[in-house]
């Protein structure tokens, strides 16, 4: 994990192994986020696990109020977030999936795709060879080689 890495509700974080946090990210956990194993974020990557309430016959101020919708976020194992990529609450980054740098997330992504863009959409899935849930993952065997800040 880099050193400029920003937390928020940390209690509603759950990190896995083997995982790279790139430089300047932004994890607001209210509402609920998982990092699954062998995940890398890009630098500059926000995720956002919760919302203001902005409408509905309980708003209580304007422009929102102070509840939130509690929908959360996952980011499933062996995912790779490209830099500057926002992720919206109530996500599901799908398992060994891509997501391109500087793209917007508001809905999940499917396991093994690549997505990108605002919104992001699915371009097309992973070429990915036999048995490559095998293989090691890449913050696991940086970080034998290379000082991780």
């Amino acid at each position: 994990m880099h050193h400029r890495v920003r937390f928020s509700n940390v209690e509603d974080i759950a990190l896995g192994d083997d995982i790279y946090i790139g430089p300047g990210c932004q994890i607001f956990g209210h509402g609920g986020l998982e990092i699954c194993d062998g995940t890398v974020l890009g630098a500059n990557v926000t995720i956002i696990a919760s919302n203001h309430r902005f409408e509905g016959q309980r708003l209580s101020m304007l422009p929102f109020d102070d509840d939130s919708g509690r929908t959360g976020v996952k980011v499933a194992e062996g995912a790779w977030i490209g830099q500057n990529t926002i992720i919206l609450p109530g996500v599901v980054i799908g398992k060994h999936s891509v997501v391109a740098a500087g793209s917007v997330v508001t809905r999940d992504t499917s396991p093994g795709s690549i997505s990108g863009g605002t919104p992001a959409r699915e371009i097309r899935k992973r070429d990915l060879p036999p048995g490559y849930y095998d293989l090691p993952y890449w913050a696991a065997y940086k970080s034998k080689r290379f000082h991780l800040y």
